[in-house]
């Protein structure tokens, strides 16, 4: 008799059998559709890289650092001096959104220039590889 605590999961029986055969799979992709795909894979991933609709460049970011921080430092100023009495309330709204948007935006830029860097070493390294292959022997002379 089991321990009641115990469940009891009888095991099947294992019935080796020969392996099917491997199923033919697809022909293989030609150097020109590997490129093709290659791009279309680009511009989509291209996307995450964008900033309200534009690219992320490390220039336009800086931009976007300096002027929303000295906004916000200037307005913070202005108002310890008495001559804008909303700049404190402002002032460090446009300071840390200067610094946040400018340091996403710089993040963004490299992230961008990295995958772009991986993008044309393979796009070169498959165009490479086509070039090659349209140079050897076996396809001039069955071209002839």
């Amino acid at each position: 008799m089991l321990p009641s605590n115990r469940c009891y999961v009888p095991r099947a029986k294992v019935v080796m059998s020969e392996a099917p055969p491997p199923k033919a799979g697809p022909p293989e992709e030609s150097l020109d559709d590997q490129i093709l795909r290659l791009d279309k894979r680009w511009e989509r991933e291209q996307e995450q890289y964008l900033i309200s609709g534009a690219r992320a460049t490390v220039f336009t970011s800086l931009i976007t650092l300096v002027v929303g921080s000295g906004a916000g430092l200037a307005m913070i100023i202005l108002s310890c001096m008495g001559k804008f009495p909303y700049g404190a309330m402002i002032g460090p709204v446009a300071l840390f959104g200067g610094i946040m948007f400018g340091t996403l935006g710089i993040q963004k830029a490299k992230q961008y220039t990295a995958a772009e860097k991986v993008y044309e070493q393979r796009r070169d390294e498959l165009e490479r590889q086509q070039q090659l292959d349209s140079d050897s022997p076996d396809k001039v002379g069955s071209n002839a």
